[in-house]
């Protein structure tokens, strides 16, 4: 397979749908074998299809970021099936799985904030702490966290601490992983024209009284260049910090929101 990232091993969580789904197109165009991720099959396998029929290696595998064995037996299998028995390998890790949910502090729901917390911070360490022992000298973690990540949104605690803390792993293992010329990297979108978004959408025009269509104007309002962001244009930005041309870019955490944390 030619392309920038061929003979190289991906493995991205969270990768049937949205920006995981654009994500896995963009870097199999690019030659890497991509193992696609997330908790439900058929989506999985759908996105798959897609990708071997235009003559892209992919391969789907269930798996839930909140099960540690799950985890470690998905990664090392990941690493065997796309690499070799030989040589098992992960080269590139892109924590996307995540999970979001109305967390108000004055009628929280324990469970739910603890599910977000869990998929979302813990998902993205248990993920890469299996693949480290596959990645190579050079090898590349991207996080994809969120705006909310530097910034609150009322309601939305569980989901901004979340993300917050995903911020401070990123760093933290930037530092750690650099004598391994291991990059760690955190791209944080704002909205992206996503089926999740839609569904956030509904959810805050309800608890609003609104319509869903009300809320979207003014959310775009606040958006200098006036629109959602798509997900390909995060998948370009993936794309970037995989390549070599990125190899001292590390510790950092980019929005993608069309200027909204500018505002």
């Amino acid at each position: 397979m030619s392309g920038i990232l061929a003979n190289q091993v991906a493995i991205v969580t969270g990768g049937g749908t949205g920006i995981g789904r654009a994500i896995v197109r963009r870097l199999a165009q690019e030659g890497a074998a991509v193992a696609v991720c997330g908790r439900h099959r058929q989506t999985l396998d759908r996105c798959v299809e897609e990708l071997v029929a235009e003559n892209w290696t992919a391969k789907a595998y269930c798996m839930d970021v909140q099960n540690r064995n799950e985890v470690d037996t998905v990664v090392g299998r990941a690493a065997i099936e796309l690499g070799s028995r030989e040589s098992p390998k992960i080269d590139i890790v892109v924590n996307n799985a995540a999970v979001t949910g109305y967390t108000p502090i004055s009628n929280l729901v324990e469970t739910l904030w603890e599910e977000i917390v869990d998929t979302n911070l813990n998902g993205p360490m248990r993920v890469t702490r299996a693949a480290l022992r596959y990645m190579p000298h050079g090898g590349r973690m991207i996080n994809i966290a969120s705006v909310l990540g530097k910034q609150g949104a009322a309601g939305y605690s569980a989901y901004s601490a979340s993300k917050h803390g995903l911020l401070g792993l990123t760093r933290s293992l930037a530092l750690e992983l650099s004598s391994r010329q291991i990059t760690v990297n955190a791209v944080c979108p704002g909205w992206v024209e996503t089926d999740r978004a839609a569904d956030i959408l509904k959810q805050i025009a309800d608890e609003a009284h609104q319509s869903a269509a009300t809320v979207r104007r003014g959310l775009v309002k606040r958006i200098p260049i006036g629109r959602f962001v798509q997900a390909n244009e995060v998948a370009q930005l993936v794309l970037y910090l995989c390549q070599k041309e990125a190899a001292a870019v590390t510790g950092q955490a980019f929005s993608i929101c069309g200027g909204q944390t500018s505002a």
